[in-house]
């Protein structure tokens, strides 16, 4: 998954980049140049299911597993 789609997902989901960067605990602006990655590292993802897996659909975890 490119780091524009991971973005566009976050987004659809409701989940704004600033609660995730707040989240893992890092800077806004490092999840911002994840815009720029033709891959986003897995680190993330597994983040962002373990951080917000409750808000996330079935068809969402198979999407972002295959990533």
């Amino acid at each position: 998954m490119t780091g524009k789609r991971f973005l566009t997902f976050l987004a659809h989901r409701g989940i704004p980049a600033s609660c995730f960067a707040q989240r893992l605990g890092c800077r806004l602006s490092s999840i911002k140049k994840l815009q720029s990655c033709d891959k986003v590292p897995r680190h993330y993802i597994n983040m962002l299911i373990s951080e917000f897996g409750v808000y996330l659909t079935g068809r969402d975890l198979v999407l972002l597993e295959g990533a």
